[in-house]
């Protein structure tokens, strides 16, 4: 699978979907650090592109549990795309989460 990604990155390489697919294969084979890499540099080679800010904040919220990166991250897709109504869940996901946390870390 993932060298059919690299197929296709090389065929389209102005499409940041071979990219999002790797970090999603790297995420089910539990490879977090990999999934998390690939997904910061479909950010940096695609700034343009929403969809590559949400799934990178969505990754940071779901699977490293990282409320507050995550909401710092999902203003880039806010700011590209403000009327996306995925974005705008996960980003009150990612703050109503990072309030939990803050809160349970007075109690």
């Amino acid at each position: 699978a993932l060298a059919k990604t690299r197929d296709a990155a090389d065929t389209n390489p102005l499409s940041a979907q071979p990219l999002l697919v790797q970090a999603a294969i790297a995420t089910q084979a539990d490879r977090e650090d990999e999934a998390r890499a690939t997904l910061e540099r479909a950010v940096l080679r695609f700034p343009g592109d929403s969809e590559t800010w949400y799934r990178l904040a969505a990754f940071q919220l779901g699977t490293l549990d990282r409320p507050d990166l995550a909401a710092e991250t999902i203003r880039g897709a806010l700011y590209l795309d403000p009327l996306s109504d995925p974005a705008r869940h996960l980003f009150l996901e990612a703050r109503a989460s990072e309030r939990e946390r803050q809160a349970a870390a007075r109690d």
